[in-house]
């Protein structure tokens, strides 16, 4: 008479009960992966959130400026400083020595307005080129502003003097001084080039 067993021997009613704790105790590990992967989730979500919170301050406190009008100093070049007039020659592309006449024009510069100014060379101390140049001043101050060159130009003071040496650096866009405060210096025609910069 059939007794529920298989050929073998075995009471599937009997495996499917021993089997009940088998699958009860993969359920708790598949569950407690599950919650891992939940408290992973949540603490990566929080984390994102906070990178993107951090992510706008940085972005506003970038953009105030801007906003209020002020220079960014992130846009300015660094300028090199020389310890003599001789140094900044030695750097100079060209040298010349003439007269500062007049402003012709203004150009953008790092973001603000420079000046452009008509130069009649007496002389080429280092390179050759005409007997009259137009030569950028380069200010100091870079982004939009009301005073680039934080007070007077250098170069309209050298329209008031007999004569400036003047240390030249060439770009696409022609000549420029080689810094905006050391780009040139007071000259008497047949003088030479001072030894120190003149006191300020």
């Amino acid at each position: 008479m059939p007794t529920g067993r298989c050929a073998h021997g075995a009471d599937p009613f009997e495996e499917g009960r021993r089997g009940s704790p088998a699958r009860s105790g993969t359920a708790d590990r598949f569950g407690s992966i599950t919650k891992s992967r939940l408290v992973h989730r949540l603490h990566h979500h929080w984390r994102m959130r906070r990178a993107r919170v951090w992510g706008l301050a940085v972005t506003l406190l970038c953009l105030a400026p801007a906003v209020m009008g002020c220079v960014q100093v992130q846009g300015c070049p660094g300028w090199a400083g020389y310890d003599t007039p001789d140094d900044a020659a030695e750097s100079a592309d060209a040298v010349v020595v003439g007269h500062v006449l007049q402003r012709v024009s203004t150009t953008d510069f790092n973001g603000t307005n420079a000046n452009v100014w008509s130069v009649e060379v007496v002389e080429w101390i280092k390179s050759d080129g005409p007997d009259r140049i137009e030569v950028l001043s380069p200010p100091p101050a870079c982004g939009p502003s009301a005073d680039p060159y934080l007070g007077e130009d250098p170069l309209q003071s050298a329209t008031r003097q007999e004569g400036s040496a003047l240390f030249l650096v060439e770009t696409e866009s022609g000549w420029r001084t080689i810094s905006p405060v050391q780009g040139l210096v007071e000259l008497a025609p047949g003088e030479p080039i001072p030894t120190g910069w003149p006191a300020r």
